[in-house]
């Protein structure tokens, strides 16, 4: 600034300038590289060698060298113009320890510039090789063992060095030292009697190695510590500390056997015992399962072989997995030591959820099921059965012996054979309840084995081995997929619209515990069951009561209906429940739709059979109802029965009798109605009433005037019969037949009068009155006569269906006649009536003329 002006300015301007550079200096090798290997008879002698360094840089450097022991740098300092190179040397003294240990030294020479805080270094590598070898451990520790024994231990010696080795074994020992020392009950023993080394010498190429053997031999209630040397030619010795103890063995196990008792067949139980060591010395041992049937391998051992050290204990942990719902009595083999092997029983029992259901089995679905049991469910049972009675008779049997010649757990007792006991009789109880569980159990065992793999029972993995108890997977166990058992809950037929209630009891039947179940309700929508609880619990040995009701709604289908009803468990099969239920409606068929009656005289009466069948699987109520139409002829026709109840497959024959008053076509409809059904059915009935027909010809006889007492006047008056049949004609007046039999009928008392009307055979022209005979006076004191018995053939008789003289018409002559003239066996109730009824291309009437012959019937 220039006096009171307020900006700078500039005055001048100054440019500096300046060329910089670092030290450089290029050597001849990045890395000085030193190699000592010991030969014999050859002195360790210091190696030199030369390093040349050149400066590239633009100025003069000076510098330092530095390098740590065993090397050496000459010169020590040096300064380089730009360009100039000066060499350096390097000295390696390999013996500079003196300890004949193989040995990699690789420090660095560092170069230290002078003004400058550069630093550059040359990588020195020295290697020392001498024979050197490597030890495992150094000290051979052969613990305690029996007395009058010998141990060996191994021990692998490698060849760690780049050059060969020789190596021999010696024992270190002051023996008059020891043999001072000596007491009566310790006597001095050289330690050469103690231990032994195999092989003494050996040679072994770089890298290579070989297992030397230590030997020691145990003497009584002695323990012994020695130091060998390993004598290496031209390169140090190593030393070796050796320990070893004699005494006795001695052990025992804490449990005699093992019994796992009821374990799930999905679930693994893990019990344990304890070999204790009770001496000083540690001892071998191995446990394994004696198990001679394939099945039986479901026990784990863990661990199955180790060593119990010195008054110690080891846990043998077994775990039993069954797999299988069986009963399991195998033996573990346990040895300990030199002493003989001991077996060791293990038993327990696999078991599976399950309920029982108090209602019969489904024979059909349970025939796919036992088809390996016999084919059926009663042949299963009967098997099962003798099964459980030889069981009964053999209970609590024990494991098998083991396969080898081995004693007992009390190896210190003799073996006493004891005489076989003397079997007493006893009787033998044996439930439904125990051949059904046992029938249960065998098909479910059956169906295991088939698809059970063949490596044998699942391992629990190492989280489930801390527990006592538990599943051994997470899926679905094998087998809960398969149905058990199928039990039927049959409604059999149910009228739609109609309600039915079955009750049945569930228990739980398992060991396992609480068996908890709900019902899927998506099972049952629109299905028309329902069931009370929805959900239950049950714990062991409980039962409850189960209700199902089924409602045939009207908007259900008609026929049969079949519900699945699955009870699961979590570690077990399943059991179904059939609920079955047919929904049908009362139906009754008639055989024929329409009665011809004909042409019948008036005063005369035909009968005509309608027949009713109950084709519903369930009672029928059936009404003929009031007439459709007009029912100006309705008491022409007469039926009897008109109304009745007919079981299922139940049949019963109508008879409808059309009796005319006049000259005239008549007809009737009566519908058929049956109770709780929605179809109806009408039935005609048709006839024609036909009157005797004269003709007077003259119709009008005109005599004319006649004279008291006059000659008889007459005059000729034709009459002709214009109808079909013969007519007798009467005159009401003057016929003293006609009186005669007027008064026979009033003095009849016994006669059958029905709205002012008798039935009668039917009276041919010229013919008298036929009137039934009086019934006989009964004298009571008199001996009843012996009832008529007739063969019973098979068939029923129909009375009641039937019950009067069946009336035919001769279609050729229009004549209507009764079959007989003397009263009939249906008059004296008597009457049976069979209808035969063949299949076409049967011979019909042939067999109804043979049926007659044999059974004395007269056939119509």
């Amino acid at each position: 600034k220039v006096q009171k002006e307020k900006n700078s300015r500039t005055v001048f301007r100054t440019t500096f300038k300046a060329d910089v550079s670092n030290p450089l200096l290029e050597f001849s090798s990045p890395t000085v590289h030193f190699r000592y290997d010991w030969e014999p008879d050859v002195l360790v002698t210091p190696q030199t060698q030369e390093l040349s360094m050149r400066n590239r840089s633009d100025l003069p450097v000076s510098f330092a060298l530095k390098c740590p022991s065993p090397f050496h740098v000459e010169p020590s300092s040096l300064s380089l113009e730009a360009g100039e190179a000066a060499t350096v040397h390097i000295r390696f003294d390999p013996g500079y320890k003196g300890d004949r240990q193989s040995q990699l030294l690789e420090p660095k020479l560092v170069i230290a510039y002078t003004n400058h805080p550069q630093k550059d270094s040359v990588q020195l590598i020295g290697e020392i090789n001498y024979p050197n070898l490597h030890f495992e451990s150094k000290t051979v520790n052969f613990g305690c063992i029996l007395n009058d024994t010998q141990m060996t231990s191994t021990m692998r010696i490698t060849n760690s060095s780049k050059v060969p080795v020789d190596f021999h074994w010696a024992f270190l020992e002051d023996a008059e030292r020891e043999a001072r020392k000596a007491t009566e009950k310790k006597p001095y023993v050289p330690v050469n009697q103690v231990f032994d080394i195999l092989p003494i010498r050996s040679h072994l190429e770089p890298d290579e190695y070989k297992d030397v053997d230590f030997v020691y031999y145990a003497h009584a209630g002695r323990k012994f510590k020695g130091i060998c040397l390993a004598e290496v030619v031209g390169g140090p010795e190593y030393q070796l500390s050796l320990i070893g103890e004699g005494s006795t063995v001695g052990f025992k196990l804490d449990k005699s056997s093992l019994d796992f008792g009821s374990v799930l067949y999905t679930q693994f139980k893990e019990l344990e015992f304890t070999i204790h060591n009770t001496g000083k010395v540690a001892f071998p041992f191995s446990v394994m399962c004696d198990a001679k049937d394939p099945e039986a391998q479901v026990f784990e051992i863990s661990p199955k072989s180790g060593r119990v050290a010195e008054m110690s204990k080891q846990v043998v942990k077994v775990c039993m997995r069954p797999g299988l719902p069986r009963n399991f009595a195998e033996n573990l083999i346990v040895e300990c030591a030199h002493f003989n092997p001991i077996y060791f029983p293990v038993t327990g029992v696999g078991i599976y959820s399950t309920v029982s259901i108090a209602l019969p089995r489904d024979q059909v679905k349970m025939s796919d099921t036992v088809k390996d049991f016999g084919g059926s469910w009663a042949s299963c049972l009967q098997t099962t059965r003798e099964l459980v009675k030889e069981k009964k008779l053999h209970p609590d049997e024990p494991p098998p012996p083991p396969t080898l010649n081995l004693p007992l757990f009390a190896m210190a007792q003799p073996v006493v054979e004891e005489p076989p006991p003397v079997l007493k009789e006893k009787t033998i109880r044996i439930t439904m309840a125990e051949v059904e569980a046992e029938a249960n159990r065998r098909i479910f065992l059956d169906h295991l084995r088939g698809i059970r793999p063949p490596t044998g029972a699942l391992r629990p993995t190492s989280k489930q081995s801390n527990r006592s108890q538990s599943s051994v997977r997470d899926g679905p166990a094998p087998g809960s997929d398969f149905v058990l058992a199928w039990h039927l809950c049959d409604f059999k037929h149910v009228v739609s619209g109609a309600t039915k209630k079955r009750k049945f009891l569930i228990k739980n039947d398992s060991e396992s515990g609480r068996l908890s179940w709900s019902v899927d309700k998506k099972l049952l929508t629109n299905t028309g069951f329902s069931v009370d609880p929805e959900k239950f619990v049950l714990a062991e040995g409980e039962a409850t009561t189960f209700e199902v009701n089924f409602k045939a709604q009207k908007n259900l289908p008609l026929g049969d209906r079949e519900l699945r009803l699955p009870i699961t468990q979590r570690n077990g099969p399943v059991t179904m429940v059939v609920l079955r239920a047919s929904i049908c409606v009362p139906e009754v068929v008639a055989s024929h739709d329409a009665l011809e009656f004909g042409d019948v005289w008036t005063g005369c009466g035909r009968t005509a059979y309608v027949q009713l069948h109950n084709v519903s699987p369930v009672p029928a109520e059936w009404d003929f109802k009031a007439p459709l139409g007009k029912a100006r002829d309705a008491h022409r026709f007469t039926l009897t029965p008109r109304s009745g109840v007919l079981k299922p497959s139940e049949k019963v024959n109508v008879a409808v009798e059309f009796a005319p008053v006049d000259d005239r076509p008549c007809s009737l409809r009566l519908p058929l109605k049956v109770a709780n059904s929605t179809s109806s059915s009408t039935l005609l009935f048709t006839g024609k009433g036909i009157a005797a027909k004269l003709k007077f010809e003259p119709s009008l006889v005109e005599v004319g005037p006649i004279l008291p007492f006059s000659d008889i006047v007459s005059g000729a008056v034709t009459l002709r019969n214009a109808s079909d049949r013969p007519v007798e004609v009467f005159s009401l007046d003057f016929d003293t037949d006609f009186m005669t039999e007027e008064e026979q009928l009033r003095e009849r008392d016994d006669l059958d009068w029905d709205n002012n009307l008798i039935r009668l055979p039917v009276r041919e022209p010229g013919s008298q009155l036929a009137l039934p005979d009086l019934p006989e006076e009964v004298d009571e004191a008199a001996p009843a006569p012996a009832p008529i018995t007739f063969e019973d053939d098979g068939l029923e008789a129909d009375e009641d269906a039937l019950g009067g003289p069946f009336v035919m018409s001769d279609a050729d002559n229009h004549e209507t006649r009764w079959l007989d003239d003397e009263p009939s066996l249906r008059m004296r109730g008597m009457a049976r009536d069979v209808m035969l009824v063949a299949p076409p291309l049967m011979h019909g009437p042939a067999l109804a003329e043979a049926f007659a012959a044999k059974h004395g019937y007269a056939l119509t």
